[in-house]
């Protein structure tokens, strides 16, 4: 009984102590984060500037989990979930730079004190926002598993309406520019283009963390304000023009980035796109077109010569001639063939053409 529990307290000690003491600073600097910061942070004590550092990283490495977890209850993980936490510390970064400069001409405050300030709330934001996420996520994976919600995901292998194969090649779009670059990897990432694979409107789950995120910038300059003796309307004024600046010029620049891709990606060349999103969909596609050859003019498929039947397996379109009187010779059989190829391959061309 003595192991036993000196093994629990082993574990409570190396593991559940860690949880409940990082929780706790979530929920201190989410719910109050002027009185976190009197209490808790001690501009100029390494150690405790290295405590804060060390909540950064457990915040985002939790966030980092939540992430994975997300997107494969929802079916849509991939290998590419680490490149979404390194734009999030890129785009911190800006944050963090802007409000030093706004903010040390009123206040004096160094630019460690503006990063020590800058982990909890920064941290904190997404954190929450990943277990919101979290969240909504296994709601719709409970509503699944019951029957209630039949499909969230576009099938990128079937032949569908206007608005499937838009999603189709956006999703091709996409595979292909981040084959090309990595950068564009790490921003597609951050902006959460896997969720581009799910329906509306559950798409919008991708929402969750980056306005969670955004929210609590708030946090942080009620944070900011709170370190100051003076002018504590100035700098919480100050930190929240930070927040708006470093969003417009985060937009801004992804904006530019991603025309200038569009303009430059030879991904976004008509007949590559075609060729990209038919490598998707191209079994169920030939399917559509051998059903909508079955259904055309009758006296095209039917006439007093032949019976003429278009099927389709995998890649393969196979035509099957059904004659109705036997040829005199093999040369005048394909001669005939020859003549009907010439004629029907412009029309082939223009109905493949409808098709993508």
């Amino acid at each position: 009984m003595g192991t036993v529990g000196a093994i629990t307290q082993f574990l409570r000690l190396t593991f559940l102590r860690p949880i409940e003491r990082f929780l706790a600073q979530v929920i201190s600097i989410s719910t109050a984060p002027t009185a976190f910061v009197r209490e808790r942070i001690h501009l100029g004590d390494t150690t405790n500037f290295l405590r804060a550092a060390g909540f950064f990283v457990s915040a985002i490495s939790t966030a980092f989990l939540a992430e994975v977890a997300t997107l494969y209850l929802l079916g849509i993980g991939d290998l590419t979930e680490p490149y979404y936490w390194l734009f999030i510390l890129l785009t911190s970064i800006p944050f963090v730079l802007i409000c030093f400069l706004l903010v040390r001409f009123v206040a004096p405050l160094s630019f460690r004190d503006v990063l020590h300030l800058s982990f909890h709330p920064i941290g904190a934001g997404v954190f929450t926002g990943a277990v919101f996420a979290l969240l909504a996520s296994a709601v719709v994976a409970s509503l699944i598993a019951v029957g209630y919600i039949p499909e969230i995901k576009h099938d990128l292998s079937r032949w569908g309406n206007e608005e499937h194969l838009v999603s189709v090649l956006t999703v091709a779009y996409y595979d292909c520019l981040k084959r090309e670059s990595l950068l564009f990897t790490i921003v597609a990432s951050g902006l959460q283009e896997a969720y581009s694979n799910l329906k509306a409107p559950l798409d919008y789950i991708s929402y969750i963390r980056p306005f969670t995120t955004l929210l609590y910038l708030l946090i942080a300059a009620l944070a900011f304000t709170a370190a100051v003796d003076r002018r504590k309307s100035v700098v919480f004024g100050l930190v929240f023009l930070a927040a708006l600046v470093t969003t417009f010029v985060e937009y801004r620049s992804l904006k530019a980035y991603s025309d200038w891709t569009s303009q430059t990606t030879a991904c976004k060349k008509e007949e590559k796109l075609a060729a990209l999103g038919f490598g998707l969909y191209g079994d169920s596609a030939l399917k559509e077109f051998a059903r909508g050859m079955n259904q055309d003019d009758p006296t095209t498929m039917h006439n007093w010569l032949f019976d003429l039947s278009v099927g389709a397996e995998g890649r393969t379109l196979t035509y099957s001639y059904h004659f109705k009187r036997p040829w005199p010779s093999s040369a005048a059989f394909y001669g005939w063939l020859s003549g009907y190829q010439k004629l029907c391959s412009p029309r082939i061309a223009r109905m493949m053409k409808t098709l993508f």
